[in-house]
């Protein structure tokens, strides 16, 4: 923190106390500053104690829950939506704990993305950094805007405080916005995919990993589980090596598109434009069209159509957009575009 440039960082100091009293006066001082360049997000807190004594630091293995530590707690929204999602963690011995959130309050702890941090303790507390590049995460280069949010945890006396909350909760869906981001640098996972092929002993040329990786949304989950499917495609056609003609191929048999669009994406588009005119079209509805549940199009499909500007959400019900009838190669009616925002919400 003694670095000039965090005298030049964005401070964040209107924290509140969220558990056990919501907005209440946090009982102890806490300060978070942001930073970033093209490479990467920078994050560093000065978390005040009046007895660093009681700091609970337990856990000494990365990787391992950091339930029982005091923690800073970073939620990234990369893609604003606010349903989706990172979650990183660090407590005072500079552990690190990373998830992706599934469905705003459900995280995926599995996924093992690449990020720095470290923490230290004095006098006055405890404080670190975080280093979270681009390269990691997925998001939208043409938007200067994400969702950010923050937690700390003091475990002594159950505190939890927060820079936004609703209801005692911090998650994707309750969370600030940071704007002005402009000119990241996007990894698009190919960082993901050749640290896997080389754990699955698998030979992947770099055309193939980068084929792979424009396929995977960004999101590190998807591109192992495209890898492993393409793996076993290559294995039994290809003799186990994976250039770009294989990943292609592979992923064209997985009907996973040159956007990252799979069967129930196209599913609902489809149903969309050719069955509902475009909409609007409740999503109960259009969920029984394409024979899926409806927590199934709400959380697997819904967000990365909206993502890619392809699908949007109205008072009405879904809308498909101009874009969406362009993809499937569709003459798009002449309402395409414009949406119902009269109306109560349907649905």
């Amino acid at each position: 923190l003694d670095d000039d440039i965090w005298s030049r960082a964005l401070l964040i100091n209107d924290f509140h106390q969220y558990e056990p009293v919501e907005y209440a006066e946090p009982s102890q001082k806490t300060e978070i500053w942001i930073y970033y360049t093209d490479e990467a997000l920078y994050i560093a807190h000065h978390f005040w104690e009046t007895d660093p004594s009681l700091i609970s630091a337990n856990i000494l293995r990365q990787g391992q829950s950091l339930q029982p530590d005091d923690i800073l707690a970073v939620v990234l929204d990369p893609y604003l939506d606010r349903r989706n999602g990172y979650r990183f963690e660090v407590n005072a011995n500079g552990v690190r704990w990373e998830g992706l959130f599934q469905n705003i309050t459900q995280i995926e702890s599995s996924w093992d993305g690449i990020w720095q941090a470290d923490a230290s303790r004095d006098e006055t507390g405890w404080y670190g950094e975080m280093r979270i590049p681009f390269q990691t995460i997925s998001f939208n280069p043409a938007s200067d805007s994400w969702g950010i949010n923050f937690r700390r945890a003091i475990r002594r006396n159950n505190e939890s405080i927060g820079w936004v909350s609703r209801n005692r909760q911090v998650n994707p869906s309750i969370a600030g916005t940071i704007t002005g981001l402009q000119g990241l640098r996007q990894g698009r996972g190919l960082d993901i995919v050749r640290r896997s092929s080389g754990l699955l002993e698998l030979s992947v040329t770099d055309d193939g990993g980068r084929e792979i990786a424009s396929r995977s949304r960004g999101t590190p989950r998807i591109a192992n589980r495209l890898l492993r499917r393409v793996r076993d495609y290559a294995e039994v056609r290809a003799g186990g090596v994976v250039d770009v003609d294989v990943a292609r191929a592979a992923l064209e048999l997985y009907e996973v598109d040159p956007l990252g669009l799979d069967r129930l994406d196209r599913s609902v588009l489809v149903a969309l434009c050719d069955g509902f005119g475009g909409g609007p079209v409740g999503l109960s509805t259009l969920a029984v069209a394409v024979g899926e549940e409806r927590e199934t199009v709400e959380e697997l499909a819904e967000p990365f159509l909206v993502r890619l500007g392809f699908l949007a959400r109205t008072p009405r019900g879904r809308v498909a957009t101009p874009a969406a009838w362009k993809h499937l190669g569709l003459s798009a009616p002449a309402s395409a575009g414009q949406l119902p925002f009269d109306d109560d919400p349907s649905d």
